[in-house]
């Protein structure tokens, strides 16, 4: 529609009449492109736009950089692109609610439903390094739509007084026709009052940074268009003095998602196999006399290793402690306790360090273990005797090395504090096919003013040469937290992280100062990105305005990373003031909610998320395999010897790979617990501890004494999703091979003392 700048004739005052009484929202206001230029950066910029004025942006933005902006309203109002030019002269114009792109697709712009309105989302490239101009104008468009339904009870004089009104630019009026104006239609009033815009403006590799999907608008441009919609941007800050931290870089709508890999699919097993590699009482590798005693749960890499923590027993009647690796045909000490007249041999230390200092607590204290890809393990220990797991270290399982990672020292210096009276723990790794290890740890020390830090939390990489900031409590600045406003600030962070094979790993934090107080975070590259977060009224792709995730004080349930950008997690949606349990996943572009049939609403997470974006959830108490798109329910076909079994699918210790298949735990209503395998068509038996079975080619567990569950402690490292990592770690791989550690009570009755045989099994599908 034409903006009208004068009306000489009366049958120009009917075309302008019948404009107004056809258009919700009616650019009958020229627009003005003001002359004041505000350069703004990366970040998220805040700014009011009177209705009628375009305002002006100037950006600097390398030739090998893309540019994105995303415009969001406050308030109900329709954002367009006035006027963009770029260094080598190319323009672009967008009206508001429109879609527009370049004859070569290099500039490109596309509405969303966002914030309180419609903005846009821009994404280009130039060949020059310079200066963008960037004009963006704000139609009220809620405004106008209540000034529409208002003027359609008012007589035929009012609607034409308010037509000359607009003809005439809108004047602040005085007179009585002025106050009869205002009367008529209160809107007037509001329409004066300039609009509250946020801009975010991302300036990345192009690589990192989503086209403007299909549909969104052709070289002709439309009404139509589509985009994401998402908010990107976020706050420049990040880090402080001392070591910085991760960027704030937006959301994950501003990420490219990649290509799906495509994983060589096993063939289906039919039956499995256990082969047992380690029980109680067996003779420990590389100690003269020592025997085992007790495990922890194991955990598997792609190419069948198995890394476990083990107590044994040495000649003389003391106990020690190990960390053991299976190779497919070996089982090796990679390192274990010694006592403290026993010093050295700790990779990175002194002549004076040992191992020493912890004891396994049957799985509840059990120091963190990791695989990565290529054989490496990361592990977490403690070292001369302190009672924290003061250390990291990598295990090359293929070269047989053992190498420091890093310690409480180095990560004393990043901090700024003095070693000697620096208290850390490290908590659960990840680690990447690039080497970087990431880490999430909590700190005491005393402060520059003699002050003492109690239990500080922060997320930190190590790059092979040192340890840096990823982000944490210790150099929290306003303006750091992802896509929210200037003033908010992280207050604390998760101990338990997540990654995968491309070393992205992701957390959950809570923050002070925004919309919320929660979310999820993802880092890459040096830079951290929303996932999600509890703020309210915030446009996320794929869900309805007014659905609003998580709430206040609530923490997510679990959450999983998986390959190019597919992540799950499980949450609270409320809509119109009513909570139901949830599970989200990220396809890459939208969030999709997983169901299972009959449209039942899912109530966990029981896995990882593989490289095709499936994953396994829990709805209506069946455990379903579901990607976004279709979902099938594992259920279905029930081994024989469940077929009658009254079961309840329990909500840990469940796997997936990245074929598809699936390791799934249940319980008898009798109580017994039990393993099954979804190969893709059915349910195999994997073990059922009520008959004591082990797969095929074993007919007892054991001679003696009743079985117990396996996985019988609750957040163990394989328990959660986030420990599920399809194609580097977990108790399931892509051979279809599973590890269980499972055991029997001694002669006290009771399990995980002293007196239980325990035994870890490998199972390998045929």
């Amino acid at each position: 529609m034409a903006r009208l700048r004068s009306v000489g004739s009366v049958s120009g005052l009917l075309v302008a009449m019948a404009s107004l009484g056809g258009c919700p929202a009616p650019n009958l206001v020229p627009v003005e492109i003001g002359t004041d230029v505000q350069v703004i950066g990366e970040g998220l910029t805040t700014d009011s736009i009177a209705y009628g004025q375009a305002n002006l942006y100037e950006i600097r933005v390398p030739s090998d950089q893309a540019l994105q902006i995303t415009a969001q309203p406050v308030t109900g109002a329709t954002l367009g692109l006035t006027r963009l030019s770029e260094p080598t002269g190319k323009t672009l114009s967008a009206k508001p609610g429109a879609a527009k792109s370049s004859a070569d697709d290099a500039l490109q712009v596309a509405p969303g439903v966002m914030g309180g309105g419609v903005g846009f989302r821009f994404v280009g490239q130039s060949t020059a390094t310079g200066a963008w101009r960037v004009a963006i104008e704000a139609d009220p468009s809620q405004t106008l739509s209540e000034l529409q339904h208002t003027r359609v009870g008012k007589s035929v004089a009012e609607n034409i007084a308010l037509l000359v009104y607009f003809v005439l630019g809108r004047p602040e009026l005085t007179d009585s026709l002025g106050q009869l104006l205002y009367v008529s239609f209160p809107e007037l009033v509001k329409l004066r009052e300039p609009i509250d815009v946020e801009i975010r403006v991302v300036i990345a590799d192009p690589n990192q940074i989503n086209p403007i999907p299909d549909g969104g608008g052709g070289s002709g441009g439309g009404s139509g268009g589509g985009g994401s919609g998402g908010g990107s941007g976020g706050g420049s800050g990040g880090g402080g003095s001392g070591g910085g931290g991760a960027t704030s870089s937006g959301g994950i709508e501003d990420l490219d998602p990649g290509n799906q890999p495509a994983t060589p699919i096993a063939p289906q097993p039919t039956a499995f196999v256990a082969t047992m590699l380690a029980e109680t009482g067996a003779s420990v590798p590389d100690v003269p006399g020592g025997s085992f005693t007790d495990f922890t749960n194991p955990i598997l890499d792609e190419d069948g290793r198995v890394a476990f923590w083990a107590g044994y027993q040495i000649s003389g009647g003391g106990f020690r402690y190990a960390l053991f690796v299976h190779d497919g045909s070996t089982l090796r000490l990679v390192m274990t306790t010694t006592d403290q007249d026993e010093r050295g041999g700790v990779p990175g230390g002194t002549a004076e360090d040992y191992f020493g200092g912890f004891s396994l607590a049957w799985d509840g204290t059990a120091p963190g273990v990791i695989w990565g890809p290529n054989g490496r393990l990361i592990f977490i220990a403690h070292v001369s005797g302190s009672p924290l797991p003061n250390d990291m270290f990598v295990y090359d399982a293929v070269a047989d090395t053992l190498e420091l990672v890093t310690n409480c020292d180095m990560l004393a210096g990043l901090i700024g504090a003095d070693p000697t009276d620096f208290l850390c723990e490290f908590f659960y790794p990840a680690i990447g096919d690039n080497g970087d290890v990431f880490f999430a740890n909590r700190f005491s020390f005393f402060d520059s003013n003699g002050q003492f830090v109690l239990r500080n939390v922060g997320v930190f990489f190590n790059d092979g040469a040192e340890d840096q900031v990823v982000a944490s409590q210790r150099f929290s600045t306003s303006g750091e937290v992802p896509d929210q406003t200037t003033l908010a600030r992280f207050s604390t962070f998760s101990l338990l992280t997540t990654g995968n094979q491309i070393g992205d790993v992701m957390l959950q934090a809570t923050y002070t100062g925004g919309s919320g107080d929660r979310g999820i975070y993802l880092a890459r590259a040096g830079k951290l990105y929303r996932v999600i977060d509890n703020a309210t009224s915030r446009l996320r792709p794929g869900l309805s305005l007014g659905t609003d995730v998580g709430s206040a004080g609530q923490g997510f349930d679990a959450m999983a990373l998986g390959a190019n950008l597919r992540i799950a997690f499980d949450t609270t949606l409320t809509t119109s003031g009513v909570a139901r349990d949830a599970v989200l996943l990220w396809n890459g572009t939208n969030w999709v909610e997983l169901r299972g049939a009959m449209n039942a609403a899912a109530t966990d997470l029981l896995t990882g998320v593989n490289d095709k974006g499936q994953t396994v959830i829990l709805a209506g108490g069946e455990p379903y395999l579901a990607n976004g798109a279709t979902v099938t329910l594992l259920s279905a076909k029930l081994p024989n010897s469940l077929s009658s079994a009254t079961i309840e699918w329990e909500a840990f210790g469940d796997a997936i790979n990245n074929n598809g298949r699936a390791l799934l735990r249940y319980v008898r209503d009798t109580g017994e617990a039990g393993l099954v395998f979804w190969n893709g068509d059915a349910l195999l038996p994997v073990v059922d501890i009520a008959d004591a079975t082990l797969g095929a080619g074993l007919d007892t567990l054991f001679p003696t004494a009743k079985a117990v569950a396996p996985f019988d402690r609750v957040n163990t490292i394989v328990d959660r999703p986030e420990l599920n990592r399809p194609g580097l770690n977990g108790m399931l791989n892509g051979r279809d091979e599973a590890v269980i550690r499972v055991g029997s009570m001694g002669a006290d009755g009771a399990p995980n003392t002293i007196d239980d045989y325990q035994a870890v099994y490998i199972f390998k599908g045929e």
